[in-house]
């Protein structure tokens, strides 16, 4: 067969297959994402909340929100959508910086502190209230 006919003819085929078998994360809907977090009924204000995807669909990425002076929390993507694609998440915090240690020491010790399913739709996680 002729290299130019078997070439013409075989690239919309694999065009086809890639463009198929990937899922960016900009052609992922997002859903928004609210939440509260306490420490010892304060709000955790400096506190980082971590989304970790559960599951390995592809486009979906590790997110962090900054905990507000108020304890509330948003995710938002990289590219400024707030929200997160559907799927579970473990939920992870990083602690504020405490004094006398830095922030890199704080920052490094990332503890669980529960899960979220997001479902299409406003997504509003239960207010977590840690001990200390």
């Amino acid at each position: 067969m002729n290299p130019l006919r078997m070439t013409v003819w075989t690239m919309p085929v694999i065009v086809a297959l890639v463009s198929c078998s990937r899922e960016d994360v900009r052609t992922l809907s997002v859903f928004p994402v609210d939440g509260q977090i306490l420490i010892a009924g304060k709000a955790a204000e400096g506190a980082i909340v971590v989304f970790e995807p559960k599951t390995d669909r592809a486009g979906s990425r590790r997110v962090e929100a900054v905990v507000r002076t108020d304890g509330h929390f948003v995710p938002a993507q990289p590219d400024g959508a707030v929200g997160l694609p559907e799927g579970e998440y473990g939920l992870m915090l990083r602690r504020p910086a405490i004094a006398g240690r830095t922030r890199e020491e704080t920052s490094a010790q990332e503890e669980a502190i529960g899960s979220l399913l997001v479902v299409p739709g406003v997504n509003i996680v239960p207010p977590i209230r840690l001990a200390k």
